[in-house]
């Protein structure tokens, strides 16, 4: 009979599936959060049928808030069911300015009588877009420059490399403040940006790829039979820089994220009414001093720090797997 696993390895698996786990929670909030967070009923029950308001983009329901249809008597023909959170992240609750947690309010108001789990719920859709629409971006952009900088080599492989180092010499937040200042903010410029900046740690790891692997007899061999520089960087290059690149892009995914909350912090990133938690930040860190307003940094900081444990701790699993040898 085999004894159980234990030691490090097994940690490390339970670390990971912990990362798993909180990465795919995110995501589903994010997917899932108009139905999490809305002041649109999700169903409506009348005598001429079903409704589902909150799939629909009709403004009927919109006027319509939990106290209208909680207080319904059994026999009133019209049934209601909100949301788990029965605010939009923009509606303004005027008699709950700064409110603190209770059971109207789960995670109190922010200074303009903001839901602040329903603006919570619906800064994952940010966080989300900000990790995966510049990965689109900047993984193709740099397979190609790192693949074709590390096959041909010569001066092709000596200007990609001069153009990364250039890149990758300012530091990165000035860089991004810089840029922004021009384009302005906002969050697709903040897409642009980060997908458009993002590519040189891909070619650089694809470079070293093909470096290591062009000399291999199985190359040598495809190269013998005829087959043509793009067959050979594609099909038997490029796959054996997989893992690595997976790696690398769930750690820039956390340093995204991580980057965008810096950039709404500082004015430079997602503009309001658009529920970011940079920018949630930046007003819980004017109401700091302020006696029961901590919630306001707190619970935004919070999902930043759960957020960006998740992938790293993905990145780390997967950079285990991808080496073996790794102590």
């Amino acid at each position: 009979m085999i004894a159980p696993t234990t030691g490090p390895g097994r940690r490390r698996r339970w670390i990971t599936r912990t990362g798993v786990f909180i990465v795919l929670f995110l995501a589903g909030v994010a997917l899932l959060a108009p139905l999490l967070a809305s002041n649109r009923p999700l169903l409506v029950i009348e005598p001429a049928g079903l409704r589902w308001p909150a799939f629909s983009s009709a403004p009927e329901y919109q006027h319509l808030r939990p106290d209208h249809f909680r207080n319904l008597r059994s026999e009133d023909e019209v049934r209601m069911w909100m949301p788990p959170v029965p605010y939009h992240p923009d509606e303004i609750d005027w008699e709950a300015l700064l409110a603190p947690p209770s059971a109207r309010h789960w995670l109190g108001t922010d200074d303009q009588g903001r839901d602040v789990l329903a603006r919570l719920i619906h800064g994952t859709q940010v966080s989300l877009l900000v990790g995966l629409v510049p990965a689109a971006i900047y993984l193709p952009l740099g397979i190609f420059l790192g693949t074709l900088a590390g096959y041909r080599g010569g001066r092709t492989d000596l200007a990609i490399c001069r153009i990364m180092e250039v890149t990758e010499c300012f530091p990165q937040l000035f860089l991004y403040l810089t840029i922004m200042a021009f384009l302005g903010p906002g969050l697709a410029n903040l897409l642009l940006l980060f997908g458009l900046l993002g590519w040189t740690g891909v070619a650089r790891v694809v470079r070293g790829e093909m470096l290591r692997l062009r000399g291999r007899d199985h190359v040598l061999a495809a190269q013998a039979l005829g087959f043509g520089p793009a067959r050979i960087m594609w099909r038997h290059l490029l796959p054996h820089a997989t893992a690595p690149l997976l790696v690398l892009v769930v750690f820039r995914i956390a340093g995204t994220i991580t980057a965008e909350v810096g950039l709404s912090f500082l004015g430079f990133g997602v503009q309001p009414p658009t529920a970011s938690w940079g920018s949630m930040l930046a007003v819980g860190h004017e109401y700091l001093t302020v006696p029961g307003c901590a919630h306001l940094a707190t619970c935004p900081g919070l999902a930043i720090l759960v957020a960006v444990l998740g992938y790293n701790l993905v990145g780390e699993g997967l950079r285990d797997l991808a080496d073996p040898r790794m102590p």
